[in-house]
């Protein structure tokens, strides 16, 4: 058999081989994905602590398993209020206050 013969078959394996050989561009919109680790999962005990005025809290992974208050109360770092603002009859602006549950603060010089 002559080399001519196997020509065509020889065209047709490099193109199959090389086709899957192609290198990753940065630039191209779908990157070859990466396995993830797993997200660090907090596990608290399941314990309470029972508080003065007869309530119970448990504790709270965001606080690295610290008890929640006793008062009820949500931490104010945990406490994520709108940024959006009240405009008083004064002219002066107001915003939310996380330790009132993120009710407007009063505006100044008017009645409680």
């Amino acid at each position: 058999m002559s080399v001519k013969s196997h020509l065509p078959f020889w065209t047709l394996w490099m193109i199959i081989t090389l086709s899957g050989c192609q290198q990753y561009d940065e630039h191209t919109e779908n990157p070859p994905t990466q396995p993830q680790p797993p997200q660090e999962i907090i596990a608290c005990t399941p314990d309470l602590k029972s508080c003065p005025d007869g309530t119970q809290v448990e504790r709270n992974p965001n606080l690295n398993c610290a008890f929640n208050p006793c008062d009820g109360s949500t931490p104010e770092e945990l406490t994520m209020c709108t940024m959006d603002v009240k405009e008083c009859p004064d002219g002066s602006y107001v915003n939310r206050e996380p330790k009132n549950n993120c009710a407007f603060a009063d505006c100044p010089n008017t009645p409680n």
